[in-house]
């Protein structure tokens, strides 16, 4: 966030999710082995562990929408098929 825009920007989003806005979830080991399966279903891409981590994370939880300037989740798609598109903003 900071090196896309700019230092304000990130700490009112840090600062926002203290409080509350949103929850801080932690990666497991399954989180883990799921984000490896994406890379091997998608290895056409150049996918960050972090977005197949966070990915795998959502679909455990099953959030299908995202806040992101990543345009890489507008691209992945999951679910029977990978039919399915996560709803990205902005």
């Amino acid at each position: 966030m900071r090196y896309r825009h700019n230092f304000y920007t990130a700490e009112k989003l840090v600062n926002t999710i203290r409080n509350g806005i949103a929850r801080i979830e932690v990666s497991g080991l399954a989180d883990l082995e799921a984000a490896a399966a994406i890379g091997v279903a998608f290895a056409d891409q150049d996918f960050s562990l972090s977005d197949r981590t966070s990915w795998a994370i959502m679909e455990r939880l099953g959030i299908h929408y995202a806040i992101s300037l990543d345009n890489d989740f507008r691209v992945y798609r999951f679910g029977p098929g990978r039919r399915q598109a996560f709803s990205v903003a902005p």
